[in-house]
C-alpha cells in the first residue's frame, strides 16, 4: 500500500467519524457547529448503549475472559448504534428538491419525502424502546454497582463467618469433650495415688490402676492435640480458600456456595433495594436520559439549518465538484468563477445559482448537444445512404442473375418431367406386349406338348407350331430388351432430376437471402430518411407532410 492510498483511507475514516462525509466542501461555520453537536450527541448515545451491553457481557465469565467479552460486545453495539444514528442524521432530505431543480426530475410528493425520514425515525425509535427495556436495567445496575457490591460482600462475609463458626463449633465440641475426659481422668489419678475413698483401689501409692489411668490420660491428650492441630489446619485451609476465592474447594469440602457476582445474583440484590426512593428516581432518570438523547437527535434532524441540507445533498456536492473543475465558469461573472483570485461563491450563493439559474442553462446545453447530435447523425446518415445506394444495384444484379439461372433450371426440369410423363404409358404397353408374347409362347408349347403325346402326331402342325415358337421367342426377346431400355431411361431421368431439384432449392434460398438483404437495406434507407425528416422538423427547418 503506497503512502497516498493510506492517507486517503485515513482521511475517509476521519470524515466518517466526524460526520463530515464531504470534508469541508460547502461547509459553513453554522454547519460545522451543528455537526459537532450531533457528533457529541451520537457519541454519548452509542457510548451509553455500548457501556450497558459491555457491562452485561462482563458477567459471561468469571475469569480474565470477561474483559475481552465486554470489550467485543461493547464495540459491536457501539458500531451498530453509531451507524444507525449517523445514517439518520446524515440523511439527504433535500434529494427530491435538488433533483427537481437541477435535473428536471418530477417533483416528489411531500408525503413521500417525509416518509423516508419517518421510516428512519421509526426504526431508531424501535432501538430506543429496546434500550429502555434492555439497556436501562443494566445502566441502573452499573450506577448502583457500589451498593450491590457492598451487599454481596456483606452476604459473603456473613456466610464465611457462619461457616467458620460452624467449623469451630464442630471441633470445639469434640475438644471440650476430650478436655472434660482429661479433667476427669486427672481427678481419678489424684484420688488413686492418694488412696481416697473415691479411688478405685482405695490404696495409697502409684499402683497398676494409676498407671492405667496415666495411659488413658496420655491417649486422650494425644487425641486432643491432634484434634486441635486439625482444627487449626482446617481453619487455615478455609481461610485460604476464602481468600483465594476457591469456590470449587469451598463447595466440595464444606458445601459452601458463595454469592457470585453474576447477573442473577446482582438482580436479586437489586430487587432488595428497589423499594428505596432513590432507586426509582435513578431508574427514571436513566430512561429519561436515553429518551432525551433520542428526541434531541430527532429535533436536530427535523429542524436542521438550510446550510446542513445543502452540505448533505449529494447532488449539490457533485455539482460543486464540477464548479471547482471550471464547468460553470463560462456563464458566471468573473468574480464568481472557480479560478477567481478571491471568489465570492458561497454555499448559499451556489445554492441560489443552481436552483434558479442552472436549469435554463442546462436546457440550453441540452439543446446544443441535441443539435450537435442531430448534425452528426445527419452526416452519418448521408454516408450510410451512399453506401446503401452503392450496395443496392449489386444486390439487385445478383438477384436477377440467380433468377435467370433458376428459370433455366426450371426449363430443364420441365423438359425432363415432360419426357418422363409419357413413359408410364410406353412402359405399360411394353409390359402388355411382353405378357402377350409370353402367353402365346406358353400356348405354342402346350400345343407342341399335346402333339408329342398323341399316338399319331400331326407333323404339319408340329412344324407350324415350332416355327411359331421360334418367331415368338425372337419377338419376346426384342420386347424384353426394349422394356429394359425403357426402365433404364426412366432411372436416368430420375438421376438427372435430382441435382436439378437440389440446384433449384439452392437458387431459391439464395434469392430469398438476397431479397431479405435488399429489404433490410431498403428499410435502413427509409429509417434514415425518416430520422432526417424528424430532425429537420425538430430544428424548425422542415415540416410534416
Amino acid at each position: 500500500m503506497n503512502t497516498r492510498s493510506k492517507s486517503s483511507k485515513i482521511s475517509t475514516l476521519r470524515r466518517l467519524i466526524s460526520l463530515k462525509p464531504y470534508g469541508d466542501e460547502l461547509l459553513t461555520p453554522m454547519v460545522a457547529s451543528w455537526i459537532f453537536i450531533v457528533t457529541v450527541l451520537v457519541l454519548i448515545m452509542a457510548s451509553s448503549e455500548a457501556l450497558s451491553w459491555a457491562y452485561f457481557a462482563s458477567f459471561f465469565f468469571n475469569d480474565w475472559h470477561r474483559f475481552p467479552s465486554a470489550g467485543i460486545t461493547g464495540a459491536i453495539v457501539f458500531f451498530v448504534v453509531w451507524s444507525v444514528d449517523v445514517s439518520l442524521l446524515t440523511l439527504d432530505r433535500g434529494k427530491a428538491h435538488y433533483e427537481q431543480h437541477l435535473y428536471g426530475h418530477a417533483k416528489a410528493s411531500s408525503w413521500k419525502e417525509f416518509s423516508k425520514t419517518g421510516v428512519g425515525i421509526a426504526l431508531r425509535l424501535v432501538i430506543v424502546m429496546g434500550s429502555l427495556y434492555f439497556t436501562s436495567p443494566y445502566l441502573t445496575q452499573l450506577i448502583f454497582t457500589r451498593d450491590i457490591s457492598k451487599e454481596l460482600e456483606r452476604q459473603t462475609r456473613a456466610q464465611v463467618i457462619h461457616e467458620r463458626n460452624a467449623i469451630e463449633v464442630n471441633y470445639d465440641n469434640s475438644i471440650n469433650s476430650l478436655q472434660t475426659s482429661l479433667d476427669k481422668l486427672g481427678g481419678e489419678l489424684t484420688d488413686e495415688i492418694a488412696g481416697r475413698e473415691t479411688s478405685r483401689t482405695k490404696q495409697f501409692g502409684d499402683g497398676p490402676v494409676a498407671k492405667s489411668i496415666r495411659t488413658q490420660i496420655k491417649d486422650k491428650q494425644d487425641s486432643l492435640d491432634e484434634l486441635t492441630a486439625n482444627k487449626k489446619q482446617e481453619l487455615d485451609s478455609f481461610d485460604k480458600a476464602v481468600a483465594d476465592h476457591n469456590t470449587e474447594e469451598l463447595g466440595n469440602r464444606w458445601g459452601m456456595v458463595l454469592p457470585e457476582n453474576s447477573i442473577t445474583k446482582r438482580s436479586e440484590v437489586l430487587d432488595k433495594i428497589k423499594g428505596l426512593p432513590m432507586f426509582w428516581q435513578t431508574s427514571l432518570a436513566i430512561k429519561g436520559f436515553l429518551a432525551f438523547l433520542f428526541f434531541a437527535m430527532v429535533i436536530l434532524k427535523l429542524f436542521e439549518p438550510r446550510g446542513v441540507r445543502i452540505y448533505l445533498s449529494e447532488a449539490m456536492q457533485q455539482e460543486w465538484q464540477r464548479y471547482r473543475g471550471g464547468a460553470f465558469d463560462a456563464w458566471l461573472r468573473h468574480y464568481e468563477r472557480s479560478n477567481a483570485a478571491i471568489s465570492t461563491m458561497t454555499p448559499y450563493r451556489f445554492d441560489d445559482v443552481m436552483v434558479h439559474a442552472y436549469s435554463s442553462i442546462r436546457n440550453a446545453d441540452l439543446a446544443r448537444i441535441q443539435h450537435s447530435t442531430t448534425e452528426r447523425e445527419a452526416k452519418e446518415g448521408i454516408e450510410t445512404l451512399r453506401d446503401i445506394e452503392n450496395d443496392m444495384p449489386e444486390v439487385v444484379q445478383k438477384i436477377e442473375s440467380l433468377e435467370h439461372e433458376l428459370s433455366n433450371t426450371e426449363d430443364e426440369i420441365s423438359k425432363i418431367v415432360l419426357q418422363q410423363g409419357v413413359f408410364p404409358a410406353t412402359v405399360n404397353e411394353q409390359h402388355v406386349q411382353v405378357d402377350r408374347l409370353e402367353h402365346d409362347l406358353s400356348e405354342i408349347h402346350l400345343l407342341v406338348g399335346n402333339q408329342s403325346k398323341a399316338s399319331v402326331p400331326d407333323i404339319k402342325t408340329l412344324k407350324t407350331a415350332s416355327e411359331a415358337a421360334l418367331r415368338t421367342n425372337e419377338q419376346l426377346a426384342i420386347a424384353r430388351t426394349k422394356l429394359n431400355q425403357l426402365n433404364a431411361q426412366k432411372a436416368l431421368y430420375d438421376v438427372q432430376l435430382m441435382p436439378l431439384y437440389e440446384r433449384r432449392k439452392q437458387l431459391l434460398a439464395g434469392i430469398d437471402e438476397l431479397q431479405a438483404k435488399l429489404d433490410k437495406i431498403a428499410g435502413a434507407r427509409d429509417e434514415i430518411l425518416d430520422r432526417r425528416i424528424a430532425s429537420a422538423v425538430d430544428l424548425g427547418i422542415g415540416r410534416v407532410a
